[in-house]
């Protein structure tokens, strides 16, 4: 394992994994374009390069948390000759498109590059429970696995495609986490609106959590089977339960945006032929495409 690499970017992200670092006996060169942000790492033992240059030229190991990939591109113009033989770690969050285009820029200057999602935030890494995603050249993670699993011990390295980490992080962190806590304030704010208030619904929180898992899990079960048959409710019993929900929530003042939009998905579902099947068959238009509704 490297015991000592360079960092460009101490935000909030970058300091805190350059800490995490620090506190684990690593070598910690950190670089950001305000200099003045280094100021609290290099009490802590970081070194503080002056310049891009000799950030780079201080270790063939650098992990990149500027803020989007425009900026490192930017950055490196000019320097693009210290990109040969060094591994590139990106921590910046992105685009499955982003990654791929600077794989591609990494690669075309001799150097080698993969791609991390942090699933977390900042006062989470260093715990075992944090996660990241790895994504890109499997010898790569290979080569430094044991200090990329210091931020969180939860890390995994999950295939040689360099933007299948950003399509995760988007799929989880954002469409499901992000939208997750959308409806619950959407849901929050109606219960309000409606005089009922915030302590009945975190009362039910915890048994509606473990009600969501277990379908979820179904779900999965569902689509890697491509079996989406029920016996409990089918997608248009679930889509006149959720126009009654929704007028209810309109009713009270509350617009339901994310309930429309989900309300509207599944009425889709229900016009292309799958009323019949579960929820779980929203999504699966494929069936249509192969007649293979059932």
């Amino acid at each position: 394992m490297a015991q000592q690499l360079t960092l460009l970017g101490t935000g909030l992200m970058g300091s805190a994994l350059a800490s995490c670092y620090l506190n684990r006996g690593v070598a910690v060169t950190v670089w950001n374009r305000s200099p003045g942000r280094c100021a609290a790492l290099v009490k802590n033992g970081a070194q503080a390069a002056p310049s891009l240059v000799s950030a780079l030229e201080a270790n063939s190991l650098v992990l990149v948390v500027l803020l989007d990939y425009s900026v490192f591109r930017s950055v490196m113009e000019g320097h693009e000759h210290l990109i040969a033989g060094r591994d590139f770690i990106n921590f910046m969050t992105g685009s499955a498109k982003d990654a791929t285009e600077l794989q591609a820029y990494i690669n075309s200057q001799g150097g080698h590059y993969l791609e991390a999602a942090i699933e977390a935030y900042p006062d989470d890494i260093g715990r075992d429970s944090t996660l990241i995603h790895y994504s890109g050249p499997k010898d790569i993670w290979s080569r430094h696995k044991p200090l990329l699993q210091l931020p969180g011990a939860a890390s995994r390295w999950i295939g040689e495609l360099a933007s299948a980490a950003n399509v995760l992080d988007a799929a989880m962190a954002g469409a499901f986490y992000n939208t997750g806590i959308g409806a619950f304030l959407e849901a929050l704010d109606f219960a309000g609106k409606a005089g009922v208030g915030i302590e009945p619904l975190e009362d039910c929180l915890d048994y509606f959590l473990e009600l969501l898992k277990t379908e979820l899990t179904a779900v999965i079960k569902h689509h890697k089977s491509n079996d989406y048959r029920t016996d409990q409710a089918t997608l248009s019993i679930y889509v006149a339960a959720v126009k009654s929900w929704r007028q209810t929530m309109l009713d009270c003042g509350q617009r339901a945006s994310l309930f429309t939009a989900n309300l509207h998905c599944m009425e889709m579902a229900v016009a292309e032929g799958r009323g019949h099947l579960g929820i779980a068959a929203t999504y699966a238009s494929h069936l249509q495409a192969v007649g293979q509704i059932r």
